[in-house]
């Protein structure tokens, strides 16, 4: 993610989707975007703060980032929905500026902190929409699971019995890079073998921009786990923003190869816009 944190999706910890509206003949928008959140993929925690966040815009608009606003819901779409959250637009998003070449997509971000309490756990569908020169558009609807309880039961033991991996998620959620930054070293102090400690400190390298130091938590998270795709798509990013264009294209191949045996679509979707982005 950098370029809307690519690579974030954490694999086990960071639930990413980027999803390309295709328009009708009739419509002429183009909506793109991602929804970024560190929590287990396809599971969110029932709590009075869950924060989601992401970035979305339409690269063909003639001003601005083509979005106005966006909205969630749950189980039916907005439009139906008699419970409709609104999410802040217009976050900071530098990396998308870079990305896109412009400086008009430099708030492209979005965050909803969301009072899920009253949610009833078990699965869902969450619905989000963005307000384009088009109306509204669906950005993304995938089904989702709440479930009760702090510890994210998808890491390894050793990580969840360590404080500093739960220091390590709210730093992330609350995007303060460097204090993710001092609690993945915490992690690695405690488990220097954590590809995971290693892939968090990456992503935290790449927000503060740090893209050598970043590239070097890659490599040790790939030495670790050769088939951390999203290691491989985090560095691509980094060896990307760079100038390794072909460093970048070889990374980016890596992990989509590695998403498609997976069988983990949305990666792999999302490496492909990433490769068609590629100069």
């Amino acid at each position: 993610m950098s370029r809307w944190k690519l690579g974030r999706e954490l694999a086990v910890a960071l639930l990413l989707v980027l999803v390309s509206w295709h328009p009708t003949a009739a419509q002429q928008c183009d909506l793109h975007g991602a929804v970024e959140t560190l929590y287990a993929a396809d599971r969110l925690p029932i709590s009075a703060e869950v924060q989601v966040q992401g970035w979305a815009v339409e690269p063909q608009a003639p001003s601005g980032t083509g979005v106005s606003e966006v909205r969630l819901s749950l189980d039916v779409p907005p439009d139906q929905s008699s419970r409709v959250e609104a999410a802040a637009y217009g976050v900071e998003t530098p990396a998308i500026a870079e990305l896109y070449g412009s400086i008009r997509f430099a708030r492209a971000g979005f965050l909803l902190v969301w009072d899920t309490s009253g949610i009833t756990p078990g699965s869902h569908r969450l619905y989000i929409e963005a307000r384009t020169t088009c109306g509204w558009t669906r950005l993304q609807a995938r089904p989702v699971t709440f479930q009760a309880g702090a510890p994210d039961p998808s890491l390894p033991e050793d990580l969840r019995q360590l404080p500093a991996t739960q220091q390590a998620l709210d730093r992330g959620r609350a995007r303060d890079w460097t204090g993710l930054r001092d609690a993945a070293t915490e992690v690695l102090q405690h488990l220097p073998t954590s590809a995971w400690g290693y892939f968090m400190r990456g992503i935290a390298g790449e927000e503060l921009r740090d893209y050598q130091g970043a590239i070097q938590d890659y490599d040790e998270a790939l030495r670790l786990d050769p088939d951390h795709a999203s290691a491989y798509a985090g560095r691509g990013f980094a060896r990307h923003s760079l100038g390794d264009t072909e460093g970048a294209r070889a990374d980016y191949e890596r992990a989509a190869a590695l998403y498609q045996q997976q069988g983990n679509r949305a990666g792999y979707q999302r490496i492909q816009t990433a490769l068609d982005l590629l100069p």
